[in-house]
């Protein structure tokens, strides 16, 4: 248990210490304005909601969609994925993410250089690849849409606790919600399935449960970043 809290912590505090930042960043930039209204993610391929009706459940808000919006197809989810897993965005996360990883010697035995390099990019890319497969896979299967809904809302701390709640529901194609299964599934499968390539000393419950758990931290700093990135757009006239 020690060493499961340990890990966790060692994946967890310099997520929280960079959410903390971005909400504190976002305050000027967004300076409690409402989002723009039909946000779209810098990855989405259609449009999202604009200015829904609201449920209150537990602390976050969730956001239904009018009638007017219409579910993604088959076709734009796919390709949605594609963009997710390969496109320009992605790859240039994963190669400062494995520069960060080198730069922090992660899994030492892979060593340094451009050897150890190539691993961790290649790591990188391969657990990406399963999680989003597994996570959009199911997620077309139990008919859910993959886009992030912006809150609607204003203040700083409202809106930061919707986009980092977002990570726990599941927006369903016919407006509905439901718990984020593909998500989780996703990112603790992962977890799972990317320690099989390395070092034995990784292959324990304790790596598995603060990977996946990472994944999802990850994600929350995502939405986060999501929910103000009109705001600073529009800040920086961009």
């Amino acid at each position: 248990m020690k060493r499961i809290v340990s890990r966790f912590m060692k994946a967890a505090v310099p997520l929280i210490a960079v959410l903390f930042a971005g909400i504190s960043a976002t305050a000027y930039c967004a300076g409690g304005s409402p989002p723009d209204a039909g946000f779209q993610t810098a990855a989405a391929a259609a449009p999202v909601e604009s200015n829904p009706p609201a449920d209150q459940t537990f602390y976050f808000t969730i956001r239904r969609p009018q009638a007017d919006w219409q579910p993604l197809t088959g076709s734009v989810k796919f390709r949605y994925y594609l963009r997710h897993t390969y496109g320009p965005e992605s790859t240039l996360f994963i190669l400062a993410g494995s520069g960060i990883n080198q730069a922090r010697d992660a899994v030492p035995e892979w060593g340094q250089g451009m050897e150890g390099y190539g691993k961790r990019l290649a790591s990188a890319y391969g657990r990406r690849a399963v999680r989003n497969s597994i996570q959009h896979g199911l997620g077309a299967l139990l008919h859910e849409d993959p886009r992030y809904f912006s809150s609607g809302q204003t203040g700083i701390w409202g809106r930061s606790l919707y986009a980092a709640g977002r990570v726990f529901v599941a927006q369903k194609d016919d407006g509905g919600i439901r718990p984020a299964y593909s998500r989780f599934i996703g990112a603790f499968g992962a977890s799972y399935i990317s320690r099989q390539w390395h070092p034995e000393s990784y292959h324990t419950p304790e790596d598995y449960i603060a990977s996946g758990a990472a994944t999802i931290g990850f994600d929350m700093v995502r939405n986060v970043l999501y929910e103000f990135w009109p705001d600073i757009k529009k800040k920086l006239r961009f």
